[in-house]
């Protein structure tokens, strides 16, 4: 690779959006105009597709479909989420991802990839405005609307990533020669003891918000 670099250069390259296709022009003005266009480009799809609508204020700029799946998932990074928002200028962006049966609540790695958005978004400063699950019988699921209910599911899915961790720092210190382990555990100021709720209280904004 080293020498096809040496030999033909470093390219000088450029990033743009490109226009596969145009839907008729509308102005958002209630969450159902935006829940209509994901059922329009989803409903029929035979896999779970992710799309991500590029708006300016209340204006869509643009609409990008980001990932194909499978039939059964559909998986999705913050390059191409984010990539397309940034080339379109967007201020904010809304998502939506389809799920194949009328059952639209949001799976544990839904709840996950949302949070990572959430993050990710206030980097960016794109802010994300909701998540929005669609399934073919016309119903739809969104994460602004479910506030309460999300955030005792982040909660309790951040606790069982939390408890993992903890078991793997014991395991670690069960390796350790000569430890007693049980004078460890019992010690309030070792790092092993630390408060969990702590590790719970991460940034919700997302879920303070009003659509």
């Amino acid at each position: 690779m080293s020498n096809v670099a040496e030999e033909f250069g470093i390219p000088v390259v450029h990033a743009e959006l490109v226009r596969d296709r145009t839907l008729p022009f509308r102005r958002l003005t209630t969450k159902e105009d935006i829940v209509n266009i994901l059922h329009e480009m989803l409903d029929r799809s035979p896999t779970e597709q992710f799309i991500t609508i590029y708006l300016h204020d209340t204006v869509i700029v643009g609409i990008e479909r980001t990932a194909i799946g499978q039939s059964g998932r559909v998986a999705v990074g913050m390059p191409e989420i984010f990539r397309g928002a940034i080339l379109a200028g967007a201020t904010h962006i809304v998502v939506g991802h389809n799920h194949l049966n009328n059952y639209p609540t949001p799976s544990d790695p839904d709840i996950d990839i949302t949070d990572i958005m959430v993050r990710a978004s206030m980097l960016m400063g794109i802010e994300l405005i909701d998540h929005i699950i669609v399934s073919p019988d016309g119903t739809h699921y969104s994460m602004i609307d479910h506030l309460a209910e999300l955030e005792v599911r982040v909660k309790d899915l951040l606790a069982r990533d939390m408890i993992k961790a903890l078991e793997w720092d014991i395991k670690k210190y069960r390796m350790l020669p000569g430890l007693d382990l049980n004078k460890k555990l019992s010690n309030p100021t070792s790092k092993l003891m630390f408060d969990i709720q702590d590790k719970l209280d991460f940034n919700l904004d997302f879920f303070d918000k009003k659509i």
